[in-house]
């Protein structure tokens, strides 16, 4: 039980985190986002756009986003992504 509770405090961490990132990076996230396994890779010289409630499960490895400069990546609510 103890186990399960830091587990979901961790991955509200990476969610924060992942949202402090994103923000940083010119990208502003929907509402709802949850991480799982750490915090994604991040790289966003163009356009990113994350939608309401994605999901993002970075097991066993971290899920890798990145545009050049004239790109984009659309994630539109209710997205889940994970590696693999």
């Amino acid at each position: 039980m103890a186990l399960q509770f830091l587990s979901a405090q961790l991955d509200q961490l990476y969610a924060r985190l992942t949202v402090m990132r994103l923000r940083a990076q010119g990208c502003q996230p929907g509402r709802g986002l949850r991480v799982r396994g750490g915090v994604p890779y991040l790289r966003n010289p163009g356009s990113l756009v994350i939608g309401n409630n994605v999901r993002l499960r970075n097991e066993p490895t971290r899920i890798r986003l990145a545009t050049v400069p004239q790109g984009a990546i659309i994630l539109g609510d209710e997205v889940s992504l994970n590696t693999g």
